[in-house]
């Protein structure tokens, strides 16, 4: 299963919907592919939920003292995104 590594921006560039971007980038060029993604941020949550991933298991204290989740996207839940 491939994981969807972490979204990070420049602070100038908060608000313009670059996580959502790049997450429907993916669902369109891995269509049909499972794939996970590990986060501790609220908004990268939202971005995840809105494209069908689902939240597994109970969350954990990372590294830095943040509380991770895991999300799935199995393979037959992948549509193509534009």
């Amino acid at each position: 299963m491939l994981e969807l590594g972490y979204v990070a921006r420049e602070p100038s560039h908060r608000g313009h919907n670059l996580s959502e971007k790049v997450v429907s980038k993916l669902l369109f060029v891995l269509p049909d592919v499972p794939l996970f993604a590990t986060t501790s941020n609220e908004k990268m949550k939202e971005v995840l939920k809105a494209a069908g991933f689902v939240q597994r298991g109970k969350g954990w204290c990372g590294t830095r003292n943040n509380r991770l989740s895991l999300w799935v996207k199995e393979a037959e839940q992948v549509s193509r995104a534009e």
